[in-house]
């Protein structure tokens, strides 16, 4: 077992009571920052999920965006996607059956 003497015994009971309470004040502190980033995280959430919705809402009922995505859709599909990837793996790696 450790011997102090009274001294120390003292100065390590001073710095206990010292550091207990800005233990508890420090884990106040925290839980306090803790529960204003939950609030502010959901808060921010919540604006995106707002501004989704918004631009969503918008996207659907404007008739401009509605057109351009109308006009957008018939460019893809009247593309042959399918085709002009064919035509680059046969350029790079030759056709099936053909050597290289």
């Amino acid at each position: 077992m450790i011997k102090f003497s009274l001294r120390n015994k003292v100065l390590l009971f001073s710095v206990l009571i010292a550091l207990i309470p800005l233990g508890f004040a420090a884990y106040t502190n925290i839980s306090i920052t803790r529960d204003e980033l939950k609030s502010s995280v959901n808060e921010e959430t919540s604006l995106a999920a707002d501004n989704l919705a918004q631009a969503i809402r918008t996207a659907v009922t404007n008739p401009e965006i509605r057109q351009n995505a109308r006009a957008c859709g018939e460019a893809i599909r009247a593309e042959d996607g399918v085709g002009n990837a064919v035509k680059v793996i046969e350029r790079y790696f030759g056709a099936p059956g053909r050597e290289t």
